[in-house]
């Protein structure tokens, strides 16, 4: 059966193919088909692909030699509509076209409802996918006064964000007609009768037009509902049993099955009902995803405290749902004002949510953009999250594009970009290359070393000596090291002991000789330092660095090794070892005392001698 079936789906798809290519041009590629869908709709559904980009897409298509004329009339019908109406909460059309042989319809990728909640079922996604298809219902019947008539599960598609998209437009038309297009044509759907609302049971098609548009789409409504959280129904009578539906839910989906089409609830007296405090679309998930959408609109102070707030919920969400519904938005109010530095936050927290190639299709683009503006309140945002933002990017990026607009940070007039800029250098140090680390890089922080404030010399100190690893021998000698010292003798007590603390990361690094010649030097007079934690700081590298020079001390020879044609017990090159004395030298030490003592000896005597003079005299 299985071979039969995939036999059918690819002779199907052939068929497509080749008919295209004997008519009009097609700019598109036709996958396989999508199973489990078609059964109750003229469609069949398809995977696709743009040939111009390769992009996604779903095609569905209608086979004029296998369907009726009045099924040609509901294709025609969705075609035509979904051509001429555009709305959010629309299965959005791309492209389409119409042969002899096939009409095919071009949309967004989506999966079919049925398909998505059998793999997965997130109560999150699906208040907001119920919110949306009723809200597009109440936009078709009061804004457009037209009348859907064909909403069920089959009708309703799933995007790549997790969002529902309403379909199924076969038989969309209004009621002012004198013979509207539903009232003749409904029949044809498959499995129309159990849809059908009590009024139509009781009479005909033609009693749609005496009431208004919602009343129809109402009780359809209600039917999804019921199959969303318990299944298909056979009957309208298990309508009645709420089953698995949410108790915050169950008295306005009562609503909407009236038997009475005058008075059962229209979908806006539903939202309103359902979308109250503690009612089933109030939770945080819904009320974010509106606030997104009316983001433009909000005023100042609402957008803080919503993006604040959104920072630590979003990770709460689904993934998908943030890379294509919530990032788009976030990206767009970052982009054209709306959001200010406040939408820098949740952005950076789902950038990190991005593989390399959707970070560089959905992120970088603005980004870069953003670091080039001259707001100094996006500029901190972005320094601020520089470590989630450039984790992507490589390092050819970021020196040429990034790091131009990133080091006129250094030289702000405002000392928080200056203190944000030099913090963030640890983020964007491993994606600089090894000429612009030591060249640039180095230099802007030791020019950071002189700031007039305190906190900013002090980070700067940090920088230097968390990235000491990173320069090379020569930088770290020629600049490093000189412009620790010199932080040895800042008046800011923090800045004196940072300082030592980064001469201590240094330690590996260098060699006994600069131990002893440059650092203890350096960090003596510390030692005396009047702040106590500087003195104990300065104790610390002092101990370190007598102990690295104890050890090396201990591995050099007794004596220094003579050089070729030196006088036997002579240092070589004349220097003094520092593993002990040269015999030279303690032959110096020698006649010096010799020295001494027949001085002494000659002055005694001489004494002696005029006493006795004396005493014979």
């Amino acid at each position: 059966m299985a071979a039969v079936f995939s036999g059918l789906v690819k002779s199907t798809i052939s068929t497509l193919v080749s008919s295209v290519s004997a008519g009009q041009e097609f700019p598109y590629t036709i996958g396989d088909r999508v199973p489990n869908f078609g059964n109750d709709s003229v469609w069949t559904l398809h995977t696709g692909r743009k040939n111009a980009d390769n992009s996604a897409v779903s095609i569905f298509a209608y086979d004029r030699a296998r369907g009726s004329t009045g099924q040609l009339a509901l294709a025609r019908n969705a075609f035509s509509k979904f051509r001429t109406i555009r709305h959010p909460g629309l299965l959005r059309y791309v492209d389409g076209i119409e042969t002899e042989e096939h009409i095919y319809l071009v949309t967004d990728p989506v999966r079919p409802l049925q398909a998505v909640l059998a793999d997965d079922r997130d109560d999150n996604v699906i208040a907001w996918g119920l919110f949306s298809i009723a809200s597009m219902l109440n936009f078709l019947n009061q804004d457009c006064s037209l009348v859907h008539g064909n909403l069920r599960m089959s009708s309703v598609f799933v995007n790549d964000a997790g969002e529902w998209k309403l379909g199924g437009l076969e038989l969309l038309s209004t009621l002012k007609d004198e013979r509207p297009f539903i009232t003749t044509n409904a029949s044809i759907i498959p499995d129309a009768k159990r849809y059908a609302a009590p009024e139509v049971c009781r009479g005909s098609w033609d009693t749609i037009k005496e009431h208004s548009p919602s009343a129809t789409d109402a009780w359809l409504y209600g039917c999804l509902t019921y199959e969303v959280f318990n299944g298909p129904f056979m009957q309208a009578d298990q309508l009645r049993t709420p089953g698995r539906i949410p108790q915050t839910l169950r008295q306005p989906y009562l609503s909407l099955l009236d038997t009475n089409p005058r008075t059962r609830a229209s979908l806006g007296l539903f939202l309103e009902h359902a979308n109250r405090s503690g009612g089933y679309f109030g939770n945080s998930f819904v009320q974010t995803n509106l606030f997104l959408e009316n983001l433009n609109i909000k005023d100042d102070q609402e957008r803080e405290r919503f993006l604040s707030n959104l920072e630590s919920t979003i990770g709460k969400f689904p993934v998908e749902f943030n890379k294509h519904k919530v990032l788009p938005e976030l990206l767009k109010a970052l982009e054209f004002g709306s959001g200010g530095s406040k939408v820098i936050g949740p952005i950076a927290s789902i950038s990190g949510q991005l593989n390399r190639d959707e970070y560089h299709a959905l992120v970088e683009p603005t980004v870069t953009k953003m670091f080039a503006l001259p707001d100094r309140g996006i500029r901190h945002g972005l320094l601020e999250h520089l470590a989630l933002f450039v984790v992507h990017l490589d390092t050819k990026t970021v020196s040429n594009t990034i790091f131009t607009h990133y080091v006129t940070g250094f030289n702000d007039s405002a000392p928080i970009i200056r203190d944000a800029t030099v913090r963030s250098a640890l983020a964007i140090a491993p994606k600089l290359s090894d000429k612009t680390i030591n060249n640039d890089l180095s230099k802007y922080l030791g020019r950071a070393l002189t700031d007039p404030e305190p906190g900013i010399r002090t980070n700067a100190i940090v920088c230097l000596g968390k990235l000491a690893k990173t320069f090379n021998a020569s930088t770290r000698s020629k600049m490093l090291l000189p412009a620790l010292f010199g932080s040895l003798r800042d008046p800011f007590p923090a800045a004196r002991s940072c300082a030592l603390s980064a001469i201590g990361a240094t330690l590996e690094l260098c060699t006994a000789a600069e131990f002893a010649t440059r650092m203890l030097p350096s960090i003596s007079p510390m030692l005396i330092d009047p702040d106590r934690s500087v003195r104990t700081q300065a104790f610390k590298i002092a101990s370190q660095l007598m102990q690295k020079l104890e050890d090396h001390s201990a591995q050099m020879p007794d004596e220094a090794p003579v050089a070729p044609g030196a006088a036997p017990g002579s240092a070589a090159g004349g220097e003094m070892s520092a593993g002990g004395i040269s015999s030279s030298a303690i032959a110096i030490g020698a006649d010096w005392a010799g020295w001494a003592v027949s001085s002494v000896a000659r002055k005694v005597q001489s004494v002696a001698d005029t006493l006795f003079l004396c005493t014979h005299n």
